[in-house]
């Protein structure tokens, strides 16, 4: 049987017959599509991702603080993320559990930057705002990706 090959994001390739062939040469439908290659054949460029793709793909989101520098960096927009954000907001909003006036909050790589209230509802409502501009997006409306960095005081 004669097969053709599309590239991937990854290490492997795509068969015709949508087999994932590994980038492993003792792999013999590796070896095959070498053989393939070496008799001057190309393989299918990967596909640009299409705008939803791309919308659903994003996690996470810099953010550049004009009045606090220390708050720059890089946070979640994950579900998860998010969801501990409206959690927050709730806790926020019915004086629950914040006898301090700050608020520690991960970035994405684990540091913690200290917002007041007031800042931490700045973040979330960016972040809210973010997401709610990827949604249609994601669903397949037309349009553009938000533009980035957001921007909190």
């Amino acid at each position: 049987m004669s097969y053709t090959y599309s590239l991937t994001s990854g290490s492997t390739v795509l068969r015709s017959d949508g087999a994932f062939i590994p980038n492993a040469p003792g792999n013999t439908d590796w070896q095959a599509y070498q053989v393939w290659l070496a008799a001057g054949n190309t393989p299918t460029p990967l596909p640009a991702p299409t705008l939803a793709q791309q919308a659903a793909a994003i996690t996470s989101v810099a953010v550049v603080s004009t009045s606090t520098p220390a708050l720059s960096s890089t946070y979640g927009c994950d579900p998860a993320s998010l969801q501990r954000v409206a959690n927050t907001l709730s806790a926020i909003a019915a004086d629950l559990s914040f006898a301090t006036t700050t608020i520690p909050w991960p970035d994405v790589s684990g540091t913690a930057h200290t917002f007041s209230v007031t800042q931490f509802k700045s973040l979330a409502q960016a972040l809210l705002l973010y997401e709610q501009a990827l949604a249609p997006l994601i669903a397949g409306a037309p349009g553009s990706l938000p533009t980035v960095p957001l921007t909190i005081p």
